[in-house]
């Protein structure tokens, strides 16, 4: 079971759960924390004491961000600018579309990007262009010397 576990990352450093506490580098960070195997994988449950110097904890998929007084750090290269890429909510009050605007620190001479739903590839770029999507949805924009990528996009509920 606990290859299965997904891997936790906190600002870079590896999140262990042993015994319902979070460690990073053996100090304990949080509680409670767990994995709960259920029948359609493994949910994960994560309390942290203070997220105020915290800046992102990362699993396979998702993401979150912290921004205390809405202030964001300024990302490195090939990090997202999520001050931008909001909202990070779907569907919210019945909507039956959203509009997702999403930004990223890149080096205009490496880079690789990709926009996923759920597990599947919508959109996936590299500094060669387009790699596999649709060429009129899966618009890449450039700024600030082709340093910062953005790409906007619309996307429907599925029934």
């Amino acid at each position: 079971e606990s290859e299965k576990r997904p891997k936790i990352w906190l600002d870079g450093e590896k999140l262990d759960i042993e015994n319902e506490t979070c460690y990073v580098k053996k100090v304990e960070i949080g509680r409670p924390c767990s994995f709960t195997k259920i029948s359609t994988g493994i949910v994960t449950e994560i309390n942290i004491y203070s997220v105020t110097d915290r800046k992102a904890l990362l699993l396979p998929l998702y993401s979150t961000y912290f921004a205390p007084n809405c202030i964001f750090s300024k990302p490195s290269a090939g990090g997202v600018l999520p001050k931008v890429s909001l909202p990070l909510s779907r569907f919210m009050h019945g909507s039956n579309e959203v509009n997702i605007t999403f930004a990223a620190l890149i080096n205009p001479r490496s880079y690789h990007l990709t926009v996923q739903e759920n597990t599947n590839f919508v959109c996936e770029w590299n500094t060669k262009g387009l790699i596999r999507g649709n060429r009129d949805f899966c618009q890449l924009k450039f700024r600030n010397d082709n340093k910062v990528a953005w790409f906007n996009g619309t996307f429907h509920k599925k029934n």
